[in-house]
Protein backbone atom coordinates (compact mmCIF):
# COMPACT_ATOMS: atom_id res chain seq x y z
CA UNK A 1 0.00 0.00 0.00
CA UNK A 2 1.09 3.29 -0.86
CA UNK A 3 2.07 6.14 2.03
CA UNK A 4 0.48 8.99 1.11
CA UNK A 5 2.01 11.20 3.84
CA UNK A 6 3.53 14.54 2.18
CA UNK A 7 7.44 14.10 2.25
CA UNK A 8 9.81 16.77 1.84
CA UNK A 9 13.23 15.13 0.87
CA UNK A 10 12.05 11.90 2.38
CA UNK A 11 11.13 12.88 5.44
CA UNK A 12 7.94 14.38 7.20
CA UNK A 13 7.62 17.65 8.72
CA UNK A 14 7.85 17.80 12.76
CA UNK A 15 7.60 19.57 15.23
CA UNK A 16 11.72 19.91 15.68
CA UNK A 17 11.61 22.32 12.28
CA UNK A 18 8.50 24.59 13.11
CA UNK A 19 8.76 28.01 14.14
CA UNK A 20 6.27 30.20 16.03
CA UNK A 21 6.57 34.17 14.92
CA UNK A 22 4.08 35.89 17.44
CA UNK A 23 4.08 39.60 18.81
CA UNK A 24 6.87 40.30 16.23
CA UNK A 25 9.53 37.16 17.97
CA UNK A 26 10.04 33.57 18.06
CA UNK A 27 8.00 32.08 20.46
CA UNK A 28 10.09 29.63 22.27
CA UNK A 29 7.57 28.71 25.16
CA UNK A 30 4.89 27.20 22.68
CA UNK A 31 4.26 23.36 22.53
CA UNK A 32 1.30 23.34 20.33
CA UNK A 33 -0.14 25.34 17.95
CA UNK A 34 -3.42 24.44 15.81
CA UNK A 35 -5.27 26.42 12.89
CA UNK A 36 -8.08 26.11 10.44
CA UNK A 37 -10.11 27.49 8.13
CA UNK A 38 -13.37 26.16 7.26
CA UNK A 39 -15.90 26.98 4.83
CA UNK A 40 -19.81 26.86 4.14
CA UNK A 41 -21.11 24.43 1.74
CA UNK A 42 -24.78 23.41 1.24
CA UNK A 43 -26.13 20.76 -1.62
CA UNK A 44 -29.21 22.38 -3.31
CA UNK A 45 -31.93 20.39 -3.97
CA UNK A 46 -34.80 19.99 -6.97
CA UNK A 47 -37.02 17.67 -8.65
CA UNK A 48 -36.02 13.89 -7.21
CA UNK A 49 -33.59 13.10 -3.96
CA UNK A 50 -30.24 13.87 -5.06
CA UNK A 51 -28.70 17.29 -5.23
CA UNK A 52 -28.89 19.65 -8.48
CA UNK A 53 -26.57 22.13 -7.44
CA UNK A 54 -24.46 23.33 -4.42
CA UNK A 55 -23.61 26.90 -2.75
CA UNK A 56 -20.62 28.10 -1.10
CA UNK A 57 -20.55 30.32 1.85
CA UNK A 58 -18.35 32.37 4.26
CA UNK A 59 -15.26 30.79 5.73
CA UNK A 60 -14.68 31.31 9.07
CA UNK A 61 -10.95 30.74 10.56
CA UNK A 62 -9.72 29.58 13.87
CA UNK A 63 -7.25 28.24 16.22
CA UNK A 64 -5.12 27.80 19.18
CA UNK A 65 -1.32 28.21 20.75
CA UNK A 66 -0.58 26.33 23.58
CA UNK A 67 2.31 28.52 25.68
CA UNK A 68 3.96 27.99 28.77
CA UNK A 69 2.99 30.14 31.62
CA UNK A 70 6.33 31.91 31.72
CA UNK A 71 6.22 33.16 28.01
CA UNK A 72 2.07 34.08 28.91
CA UNK A 73 3.62 35.84 31.84
CA UNK A 74 6.28 37.47 29.70
CA UNK A 75 3.80 38.73 27.20
CA UNK A 76 1.84 40.49 29.87
CA UNK A 77 4.27 41.97 31.57
CA UNK A 78 4.89 44.12 27.87
CA UNK A 79 1.58 45.16 28.34
CA UNK A 80 0.00 48.47 29.76
CA UNK A 81 -1.19 48.47 33.29
CA UNK A 82 -5.04 47.06 33.43
CA UNK A 83 -5.07 45.32 29.96
CA UNK A 84 -4.60 41.17 29.74
CA UNK A 85 -4.26 38.85 26.57
CA UNK A 86 -7.70 39.71 25.26
CA UNK A 87 -7.02 43.51 24.86
CA UNK A 88 -4.21 42.70 22.44
CA UNK A 89 -5.19 44.62 19.27
CA UNK A 90 -4.70 41.93 16.28
CA UNK A 91 -1.67 40.71 15.12
CA UNK A 92 -0.11 37.93 12.46
CA UNK A 93 1.29 34.88 13.12
CA UNK A 94 4.07 33.54 11.45
CA UNK A 95 4.77 29.23 10.86
CA UNK A 96 7.69 28.05 9.43
CA UNK A 97 8.22 24.76 8.41
CA UNK A 98 12.01 23.91 8.09
CA UNK A 99 13.00 20.30 6.72
CA UNK A 100 16.72 20.15 5.16
CA UNK A 101 16.56 23.99 4.29
CA UNK A 102 13.11 23.72 2.49
CA UNK A 103 10.88 26.11 3.74
CA UNK A 104 7.05 26.38 4.23
CA UNK A 105 5.56 29.27 5.51
CA UNK A 106 1.83 29.72 7.16
CA UNK A 107 0.86 33.30 7.82
CA UNK A 108 -1.75 33.55 10.03
CA UNK A 109 -3.72 37.09 9.51
CA UNK A 110 -5.33 39.26 11.78
CA UNK A 111 -5.29 36.93 15.32
CA UNK A 112 -6.32 37.82 18.73
CA UNK A 113 -6.65 35.72 21.80
CA UNK A 114 -10.20 35.16 22.89
CA UNK A 115 -9.05 33.87 26.36
CA UNK A 116 -6.61 33.24 29.39
CA UNK A 117 -6.59 31.14 32.10
CA UNK A 118 -4.15 28.63 34.12
CA UNK A 119 -4.15 24.74 33.69
CA UNK A 120 -2.10 23.38 36.98
CA UNK A 121 -2.36 20.42 39.01
CA UNK A 122 -0.28 17.93 41.14
CA UNK A 123 1.58 16.31 38.15
CA UNK A 124 2.08 19.47 36.47
CA UNK A 125 6.07 19.90 35.53
CA UNK A 126 5.59 22.90 33.02
CA UNK A 127 2.66 25.03 33.65
CA UNK A 128 0.91 25.59 30.45
CA UNK A 129 -2.25 27.21 28.92
CA UNK A 130 -4.14 26.13 25.73
CA UNK A 131 -5.11 29.86 24.45
CA UNK A 132 -8.23 30.22 21.60
CA UNK A 133 -7.00 32.19 18.93
CA UNK A 134 -9.63 34.11 16.00
CA UNK A 135 -8.23 35.15 13.06
CA UNK A 136 -8.98 36.65 9.80
CA UNK A 137 -6.91 34.87 7.19
CA UNK A 138 -4.60 31.97 6.56
CA UNK A 139 -2.14 32.20 3.85
CA UNK A 140 -1.05 29.00 3.63
CA UNK A 141 1.31 29.71 0.69
CA UNK A 142 3.06 32.55 2.99
CA UNK A 143 2.29 35.23 1.04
Amino acid sequence: MANNTALINGEAHDWVGVDVNLLGRTVEGISAITYDLEREKANHYGRGAKPVSRGRGKKTYSGSVTLSEAELNAIENALPVGQDLTDIKPFPIVVSFNRNGVFTVHKLMHCEFTNRGVDINTDTTNAEKQISLIMGDINFKGI
